[in-house]
């Protein structure tokens, strides 16, 4: 995939975090109700973490998440 900002080649791999990514409007710390939760969840063994499917650029760092299936 190439990227829309500046046109270089995209590398495939995983958004991953020790703690679910949420998107919203507003700049707030916390869980808001109207808050997007961007990650789906994973428990492996003693640690729980969570993921997301994305395109990494390189170039200028641009992260695009792919549509869940």
């Amino acid at each position: 995939m190439r990227c829309p900002y500046c046109g270089k080649e995209m590398e495939d791999g995983w958004l991953k975090s020790s703690a679910a990514i949420h998107w919203g409007k507003e700049h707030t710390l916390g869980f808001i109700q109207e808050d997007i939760k961007l990650t789906g969840g994973f428990w492996k063994g003693l640690w729980q973490g969570f993921f997301a499917k994305a395109h990494r650029c390189g170039g200028c760092g641009a992260v695009i998440l792919v549509p869940k299936e």
